[in-house]
């Protein structure tokens, strides 16, 4: 039998993260105890509350989409997997840090986007790398294109804003640590810059590879 509890952080951890694996939620709610999980989202879907698809349980009566799978699966890794926790800030928390510079800029706070603190403890906003049908990923000059022309969008105020502090970067995940790393050397030539009201503003990026 499921320990009544766990169901509960199961069901904290789904929310957080928009979908798990049992893998994932061994990891970070049940002690690493795989069985253990298992039981637990399995009972959950037995409940109604979770569908599984495959391995991945989420709280939608429809299966994500492949590009919305590759999103969320890479933050879960990201923040689960790997070898130590990177928690992703729940969104409560993360809109007391965003909705003044919203209000400043006139914009929607962000504070539905993963962010995580780095090893410096500076706010990290994740940004996974596109998605593509293609296993080796997308052209790395399309992906920076792609990261550029965020950037320059009005919707990437805030973040700018914050970069304006020093405590804020963007962290790409990519596809592999050789990708990761070449990437991090194109942007070092060709910095990502971003628009906070009237100023513009480099923003600090790193990158690491997706669990």
């Amino acid at each position: 039998m499921t320990p009544p509890n766990d169901h509960d952080a199961l069901q904290e951890h789904i929310d957080l993260y928009g979908m798990t694996t049992a893998t994932a939620a061994a990891r970070v709610v049940c002690g690493c105890d795989h069985r253990r999980a298992l039981a637990g989202l399995e009972s959950l879907v037995r409940d109604g509350r979770l569908f599984r698809y495959g391995k991945v349980y989420s709280p939608k009566p429809t299966p994500p989409k492949p590009r919305d799978r590759w999103h969320d699966l890479a933050i879960l890794s990201y923040c689960c997997l790997g070898n130590r926790p990177r928690p992703r800030i729940p969104s409560e928390r993360l809109a007391a840090a965003l909705d003044g510079p919203a209000k400043k800029l006139s914009q929607r706070s962000p504070a539905n986007k993963p962010c995580i603190f780095d090893r410096h403890d500076r706010l990290a906003r994740l940004w996974v790398e596109p998605y593509t049908d293609d296993p080796d990923g997308a052209p790395l000059g399309d992906v920076l294109a792609i990261l550029q022309r965020s950037a320059r969008g009005r919707a990437f105020q805030v973040w700018a804003y914050l970069a304006l502090s020093g405590d804020f970067t963007i962290l790409v995940l990519c596809r592999g640590r050789a990708r990761a790393d070449e990437l991090e050397r194109w942007l070092a030539r060709a910095p990502l810059v971003g628009q906070a009201g009237p100023e513009t503003v480099e923003v600090p990026v790193s990158t690491a590879a997706i669990q």
